[in-house]
């Protein structure tokens, strides 16, 4: 490199990896800087192949919530599909988070964001193994439940919720209250349906 006492050049280059088949392109970064013995030059490269994915990562990123890792709206629509289909008896809750407003504008999205992972963390736990839960959307969320008793499913879920305690801040902790409306789900009515049902129920 020639110029002033620091300089930066940049390029493109075309490499081929040791172990790899077919030509991998690189942009290469070259910084110098320092006169006489005290130069030296910094090299980075970056790949600029595009990113591998693992097989199924498409699949389960269109079925899944990227912030809690719980089933999304897509996810449980296709799950619910198949109970219906299936002709077994089972109880779907609707749960609305009543503190997650009042969190977001006291301690920003970022808090809110820990309560909607703590409050899925404890509802996968709770449906392990024969039930699921779904963030349905915002602090919406579902479950499904293998019970014909779907008033019992409610007034559990609000129980157990009520005892998740999320701490915001050191010194700050708060429960995740919920609303709740259930329905029950059987053959005969279609995921939509069973879902207004459990939305009715609520209000």
């Amino acid at each position: 490199l020639s110029g002033p006492a620091s300089t930066t050049r940049s390029g493109t280059l075309v490499v081929r990896l040791v172990g790899e088949a077919g030509i991998v392109p690189v942009t290469a970064y070259l910084s110098a800087a320092g006169e006489d013995a005290d130069a030296h030059v910094l090299f980075a490269a970056v790949d600029q192949r595009p990113p591998v994915l693992e097989p199924g990562a498409l699949a389960h990123a269109a079925t899944h919530d990227a912030l809690t890792g719980l089933l999304n709206r897509a996810g449980l629509m296709a799950e619910l599909q198949t109970l219906l289909d299936s002709g077994r008896q089972a109880s779907l809750a609707l749960l609305d988070l009543d503190t997650l407003g009042p969190v977001d504008e006291a301690y920003g999205h970022g808090a809110g964001d820990q309560m909607l992972r703590r409050v899925a963390d404890a509802l996968a736990d709770l449906t392990t193994p024969d039930g699921l839960a779904c963030r349905l959307a915002g602090d919406e969320f579902v479950v499904i439940a293998d019970t014909e008793d779907d008033q019992a499913l409610g007034r559990f879920l609000t129980d157990q919720l009520a005892r998740v305690q999320v701490e915001l801040t050191p010194g700050v902790v708060l429960a995740a209250t919920p609303s709740v409306g259930t329905s029950a789900v059987h053959a005969g009515l279609t995921p939509s349906q069973v879902l207004a049902r459990a939305d009715e129920s609520m209000y």
